[in-house]
This record gives C-alpha cells, sequence and structure tokens, in this order.
C-alpha cells in the first residue's frame, strides 16, 4: 500500500488545455482521495472566474479559475501541476521559491542546460520544493520501456524504438513535433 506524509496534497491546476484538464479530472477524482485542487489558473480572460471542474468537463469543483499569478504564488498550496504547451522556466522557478513542488509533463522542460538546471536547484533549495519533470505525456516512455524490458533478458542482439504520434486529435502543429519536441534534430543540436 502506498503511504503519504499527509493525508491531502493541496494541488494548483496551471493551464487548462488537453492536457490541464486531464490533470484536474485526475485530480479531483475519487481515486485521488491524498489530493486537493485548490486553485487554477488560466490564460484566457475568458475562462477566469470559470470552475475549474467545468473547463475540465467534470462536475464542479468550487475551484474558480484565475489568471493572477500572485495570487497563486501566495495561495496555500503544496503543488502545481504545471500544463501549459511551452514552459516559462521564469514562472516554474517562481514557483517552485514560493515552496510549492512542479510536477510537469511539458516536453520541453527536460533540462539539459547547465545553467538552466542551476536555476531550477537553486529555486528549489529557495522554497524547499521539489520538481519532477516526465515530458510530454506519457511522458516519452517508449524510450525508457526499450532499456527495462532488457532487464528481463540475459542477452539483447538489438533494440528497435520507434515512436509515433498522431496530432490531430491532439492538434500537436509541426513546430511542436520539430522544435518542442525534438524529432529530427541533429546530434549536434541536441548537445548543447
Amino acid at each position: 500500500m502506498r503511504k503519504f506524509r499527509k493525508d491531502k496534497y493541496r494541488v494548483i491546476q496551471w493551464a487548462t488545455g488537453s492536457q490541464g484538464k486531464l490533470a484536474i479530472q485526475m485530480a479531483a477524482s475519487d481515486t485521488r482521495p491524498h489530493l486537493e485542487v485548490v486553485g487554477c489558473w488560466v490564460h484566457s480572460a475568458d475562462k477566469v472566474g470559470m470552475d475549474a471542474g467545468d473547463l475540465a468537463g467534470i462536475e464542479p469543483i468550487r475551484v474558480k479559475a484565475s489568471n493572477d499569478v500572485e495570487a497563486l504564488l501566495a495561495m496555500d498550496a503544496d503543488c502545481v501541476i504545471y500544463s501549459p504547451f511551452f514552459a516559462d522556466i521564469e514562472l516554474i522557478c517562481r514557483i517552485l521559491a514560493s515552496g510549492k513542488s512542479v510536477v510537469t509533463q511539458v516536453g520541453d522542460i527536460y533540462i539539459i542546460d547547465k545553467a538552466k538546471r542551476a536555476r531550477i536547484q537553486a529555486a528549489c533549495a529557495a522554497g524547499s520544493s521539489s520538481y519532477y519533470a516526465s515530458g510530454i505525456n506519457p511522458g516519452f516512455f517508449s524510450d525508457r520501456l526499450c532499456a527495462t524490458l532488457t532487464t528481463t533478458n540475459s542477452e539483447v542482439e538489438h533494440i528497435r524504438c520507434v515512436e509515433y504520434s498522431h496530432g490531430a486529435p491532439t492538434g500537436l502543429s509541426p513546430h511542436m513535433l520539430f522544435e518542442g519536441i525534438g524529432f529530427g534534430w541533429s546530434q549536434a543540436r541536441l548537445d548543447r
């Protein structure tokens, strides 16, 4: 049985696009009794004041969406589920320094750049917070799966990993695929 240090973790959902809606649905479900959605940031002024449950396509959860960054940073919460289309390192560092841990599936936030990584580590230290980036949903699972499956074999002759993303239902643009995710990048660009 999984054990938690607290009975309830207070969560702010940051953005309500395709991934943010799923995060609200998950965090507000009865299957996650240890999570409580207490805040919701939205980009669009049209969504300000709407119930986060309505934005996620579920029953209202009595959490009003806001675009007031300062109010959300001042809010008593344990964690931010950070789900905008592109990551803002300045904002992520502000969230971490405010004492809130960050969990994100945003694909372009794998911290290869040492200066960015150092900034995130400093923000975590300042806020006694933590940072977890899984990459775009489902977290680039296919690359990890191959390596994990090799542990079940005594010999491995070949590994082939093919990743496919049908962008039509999710709205992935060529920019997202080739810039945000990095498909087609040269080794030199990956090494930067």
